[in-house]
């Protein structure tokens, strides 16, 4: 496991909360807006988040959480180059569930899983 989470992002497990937002790329633009609300509260107040930067409602909450201090906003790609159209802050974190190697793929999978 230690191959997935360099050392900032382990000094980061520390510093504060951490929420992972999931959602639909079919998010109401009123959630949309409350979602991008919520992250730039959370970040406010000292939370890191991730989010898969989908369409829809993992974009709303990359970007309040951004728009606060982007390296407390990990994002979390199955594939480089993944959703391209939308643009990355190179200020964010990045984790690519590819290029893991196949033992922490195994474990980073089980534990989203539950």
């Amino acid at each position: 496991m230690t191959n997935f989470f360099d050392q900032s992002f382990l000094a980061s497990l520390a510093r504060g909360p951490k929420i992972a937002c999931f959602g639909s790329r079919e998010t109401p633009a009123p959630i949309l807006s409350v979602m991008t609300q919520l992250a730039w509260v959370l970040v406010t107040h000292g939370a890191y988040l991730a989010s898969g930067h989908a369409d829809g409602a993992d974009w709303a909450f990359e970007q309040g959480a951004c728009q606060v201090r982007p390296e407390a906003f990990t994002v979390c790609l199955p594939w480089a180059g993944y959703n391209r159209q939308l643009p990355l802050n190179p200020r964010s974190p990045r984790k690519i569930l590819a290029e893991l190697p196949s033992s922490a793929k195994a474990s980073y999978l089980a534990q989203a899983a539950g």
